[in-house]
C-alpha cells in the first residue's frame, strides 16, 4: 500500500497536480468520482475503479497538506473506536449518549480537525439535525433539516 500511494503521489508531482491545483478543484474532482461511485452501486456494477479514484484524489488532498493516508485514518478510526449506536434501516445510528454533552459549548456551531469547538459567523448559513440537545453540522440537501438562518 505504501509503494502505491507513494507511485500516486509522485504522479500527482509529475503533472503538477500539487502545486499547480487547489484544495477546490480536488474536492470537486473528490465529488465527481463520489457520483460516479453512487451510479455504478446503483447500477451493481464493479466499484473498484471508483473507490481506487477517490482514493487517488486524497492522496493528492493529502500531499497538498502535507498529511498521510495513514493519520487521516488513525484520526477517524480513533474518534469511532469506541462509538455505540444500531443499524436502523441500514444506516447506523450513533448512540447519543456516548457524546459528552457537557463538553459542547452552548455556541458552538461546529468542530475543527482538531476536535475543538468553533463559532460561526452569523453571516454563514448551514443546516443542523437537533437530537437530544446534540446537533450535527451538515452539508449538501437541507432535506428534513431546520435551518438556523430562516
Amino acid at each position: 500500500m505504501k509503494d502505491l500511494v507513494q507511485k500516486v503521489g509522485d504522479w500527482h508531482h509529475a503533472r503538477n497536480l500539487i502545486d499547480g491545483s487547489t484544495d477546490q478543484a480536488q474536492y470537486v474532482k473528490l465529488i465527481e468520482e463520489a457520483g460516479e461511485l453512487a451510479g455504478n452501486i446503483a447500477r451493481g456494477k464493479c466499484i473498484k475503479d471508483d473507490v481506487g479514484d477517490m482514493l487517488v484524489v486524497l492522496i493528492n488532498l493529502c500531499g497538498r497538506n502535507n498529511i498521510t493516508l495513514e493519520e487521516c485514518l488513525q484520526v477517524a478510526y480513533d474518534d469511532i473506536k469506541h462509538r455505540k449506536g444500531k443499524m436502523v434501516d441500514g444506516v447506523f445510528i450513533k448512540d447519543e449518549s456516548t457524546t459528552p454533552l457537557g463538553s459542547i459549548p452552548l455556541d458552538a456551531t461546529h468542530t475543527s480537525a482538531t476536535g475543538g469547538f468553533h463559532k460561526m459567523s452569523s453571516d454563514d448559513k448551514f443546516w443542523c439535525v437537533w437530537s437530544d440537545e446534540v446537533w450535527k453540522v451538515m452539508s449538501g440537501e437541507p432535506v428534513g433539516l431546520e435551518s438556523l438562518h430562516n
